[in-house]
C-alpha cells in the first residue's frame, strides 16, 4: 500500500491541497495521516492495519457503487474507541492540563442556574 507522502508526490499536491480536496481544515487532515490525535480528529485508529484493511475494502465497494449507480453492500467500518482521555498523557496547554486525581480538587461548585439545571463542570 502506498504511503499518503507518496500519493501526495505523485499527483504533485500539497497536505493543503488535500485538505482543500476533503473540504476539511488542515490540522485534520494531518491528524489522520499522521495518526495522531488532533483538536477534533483522533487520527490514531488510522494507523491500524486492520481498521485500514476494512476501509480499503469499504472504499472499493463505494467505489463500484458509485461505477454501477447501484448501492453499496456493506457498511462503512468504525475505528475502535481511542482510550479514555484519562489514560492519554497530559498535552501541556499553558493551562493548568495536569490531570487532577477525584476528590483532590479546590475548585467550588457552580451555583445551580435559574431555570434549576445544574451545571456539570465546576467552577
Amino acid at each position: 500500500m502506498k504511503t499518503v507522502d507518496v500519493v501526495l508526490e505523485e499527483l504533485e499536491w500539497s497536505l493543503d491541497d488535500l485538505a482543500a480536496k476533503c473540504g476539511l481544515p488542515i490540522d485534520r487532515v494531518a491528524a489522520i495521516v499522521d495518526g495522531v490525535t488532533g483538536s477534533l480528529v483522533d487520527g490514531r485508529s488510522y494507523l491500524d492495519p486492520v481498521f485500514r484493511h476494512e476501509l480499503e475494502r469499504y472504499h472499493d465497494a463505494a467505489a463500484k457503487a458509485h461505477r454501477e449507480h447501484s448501492g453499496v453492500d456493506t457498511s462503512m467500518p468504525m475505528p475502535m474507541p481511542p482510550p479514555p482521555r484519562a489514560a492519554l498523557p497530559p498535552e501541556p496547554n499553558g493551562h493548568g492540563s495536569e490531570p487532577v486525581p477525584a476528590g483532590t480538587s479546590d475548585r467550588q461548585p457552580i451555583a445551580p442556574r435559574p431555570d434549576g439545571d445544574t451545571p456539570a463542570t465546576p467552577r
